[in-house]
Formats: structure tokens, C-alpha cells, sequence
């Protein structure tokens, strides 16, 4: 009896023992796996922590709260795809923390030097005569266009490149003079309202794109140089379209 006794105890602790190691098993991989999730949390690849020194860096003597902007971990830096650029990074910089969201373009050079975009067409023009860019073919030409005016928006309203008056944000209720005032704009310039096509011109290119800024739906009639400069030209060809005034 007292064997038996002897048995089920060794039986008992050797239970016990073995579910104690199952259960540790268990904690140990997952503190581990959520130990390596909050450490890859926000942090950049080496790549992306370089950009942003350099760019805030190149920013700190001309503009040092966008510096700093750039400086924070949560402020968003995009890469813009511009083959046609050697030398230069344009980088779409974007804070959507509190109080205000925040964004601007900026140029960054493999030497570190920057210009800002945002709301600078100058300064666009400055970076391409930098780099040594050409216009030489139509394609390249449509393409500096297009980031021409996506990159130099200033954003103090609203803006944003179309190709078609089905990309304008319409209201998503409107009133009866509303839903009249879209459909005259229809009826005026849906037809011209088209994806970009640039035609050769001298030893440059022109070309026409279409932009909604604020409540106006704005043409550019753009030039671009063989050098790659760009000439444009604006006009508001209607407004107080019934749009949002913000996202």
C-alpha cells in the first residue's frame, strides 16, 4: 500500500512538473514574438533613417520647423518614382499628427543639398537645372510635367491632378443647384478633360494637364524645354464646383 502510495505521488509531481514546462514554453515564445514586434515598431531601414538625417539636415538652415517636422519618426517620407532625375531624390513628406496635418515636397541631392517644392515652382526648376535633366522624348517631358505640378502645390487648399472629370471628388449630397452647376461643368469640359499628350514644339514640348484646386477646376498649359525647364501657365476655367474644400 505504501508503495502504491510512493507511486502515484512520483506519478502526480512528474504531471505537474511537465505542465509547468509546457506552460513556460508557451509565455517564453510569445513575450518573444511580441518583444520583436514592438521593437520594429516605427523604425526606418537604414535607407529611410539616412534620407531623413540628410533631408533634415539639408532643410535646417533655410527652413528649420520643417527640419524638424522631418526629423520626427512619425512624419511619413515617400520616395517619388523619377527615373529621369540622376542625382536627386524628390521626397513627399507628410505629418498627420496632432494639432494639424502637414505635408510639402522636397528635392534632396546625393550631396545633401535640398530645395523645397512645395508651392516653389522656381525651386523645382533649380533641382532639374541641378541635375542636368533632359526632356528627350515625350514620355520624359509628360512625366516632369505631371510631378511638376503634384510636387509644387503649395497646399494651402486642397489640390490634386485629374485626367478625367471622373476622378473630380464630388459632393456626396448636393442641392438641386448643385447637381446643376456638375453637370455644366460636365457639359463644358468633359470632353476636354483628358490624360495628358505632349506635342513637340521647337526644341521643347507642350502639353496640357488638369488640376482641381480648392473649389476650381484649373488648366496648365505647360512648356517643357529640352533642358527639362518648365514654363506654365494657369487658368481657372470654372469655379465653386460643388466639391469639398478639404479631405
Amino acid at each position: 500500500m505504501r508503495i502504491r502510495r510512493t507511486l502515484i505521488a512520483i506519478a502526480l509531481a512528474a504531471a505537474v512538473s511537465a505542465g509547468a514546462a509546457a506552460c513556460g514554453g508557451a509565455s517564453d515564445s510569445d513575450d518573444s514574438g511580441g518583444g520583436s514586434g514592438n521593437n520594429s515598431e516605427g523604425s526606418g531601414t537604414p535607407q529611410e533613417d539616412d534620407m531623413r538625417s540628410r533631408l533634415a539636415a539639408g532643410l535646417e538652415a533655410t527652413s528649420p520647423a520643417n527640419a524638424k517636422l522631418v526629423s520626427k519618426e512619425t512624419t511619413k517620407l515617400t520616395p517619388v518614382n523619377a527615373t529621369w532625375l540622376a542625382g536627386w531624390q524628390i521626397i513627399d513628406v507628410e505629418s498627420t499628427g496632432t494639432p494639424h496635418s502637414q505635408r510639402f515636397y522636397a528635392g534632396l541631392a546625393e550631396d545633401g543639398t535640398v530645395h523645397l517644392l512645395s508651392g516653389k515652382p522656381d525651386g523645382f526648376n533649380q533641382m532639374l537645372a541641378a541635375a542636368g535633366a533632359t526632356a528627350d522624348s515625350g514620355e520624359v517631358a509628360t512625366a516632369i510635367a505631371q510631378t511638376y505640378l503634384d510636387s509644387t502645390r503649395d497646399f494651402a487648399v486642397w489640390s490634386y491632378r485629374i485626367e478625367s472629370l471622373g476622378e473630380v471628388q464630388w459632393r456626396p449630397t448636393m442641392t438641386a443647384e448643385q447637381t446643376q452647376a456638375k453637370q455644366d461643368v460636365e457639359t463644358a469640359w468633359s470632353s476636354k478633360v483628358t490624360a495628358p499628350a505632349a506635342i513637340a514644339a521647337g526644341d521643347g514640348w507642350q502639353l496640357t494637364l488638369w488640376e482641381v484646386k480648392g473649389q476650381d477646376l484649373v488648366r496648365h498649359d505647360l512648356v517643357i524645354g529640352a533642358d527639362g525647364q518648365v514654363q506654365d501657365s494657369a487658368l481657372a476655367v470654372a469655379q465653386q464646383l460643388p466639391v469639398p474644400a478639404s479631405l
